[in-house]
């Protein structure tokens, strides 16, 4: 990753989507650029490229598609509760003064963890 960091030469990069599917357990995306939002940010940090997402997030995610037998469709509800996913962190660890960022949650997955992280 020698290249990514002389072309950002320390920067890092804000990635900005509304909508962002990293897992179907979270509904927070309605297709296709959600999708694509998601397999960035994974890219990106299997490449470690230094990259802090920010999306919007509410506890009413997009509807579920139901087809009838008679191939008719109509919407399902989707709710979910983000404290599932997510989980503050103690005070401890919220200050990266090394780089200026508090950590305001994090999520952990089987093989990485994502941070939310402001710019102070």
């Amino acid at each position: 990753m020698d290249d990514i960091e002389g072309v950002l030469k320390g920067q890092n990069i804000a990635y900005f989507s509304m909508e962002i599917g990293l897992l179907n357990e979270i509904p927070t995306y309605a297709g296709g650029l959600g999708i694509l939002a998601g397999d960035t940010i994974r890219s990106a940090a299997d490449l470690k490229v230094p990259l802090v997402a920010v999306t919007l997030i509410c506890n009413k995610g997009y509807f579920k598609q139901v087809l009838e037998d008679s191939g008719s469709q109509h919407e399902q509800k989707e709710e979910w509760v983000p404290s599932h996913f997510m989980t503050l962190l103690p005070p401890e660890v919220k200050r990266l003064a090394k780089q200026g960022l508090t950590i305001i949650m994090s999520s952990h997955y089987p093989d990485h963890a994502l941070y939310c992280a402001a710019k102070v």
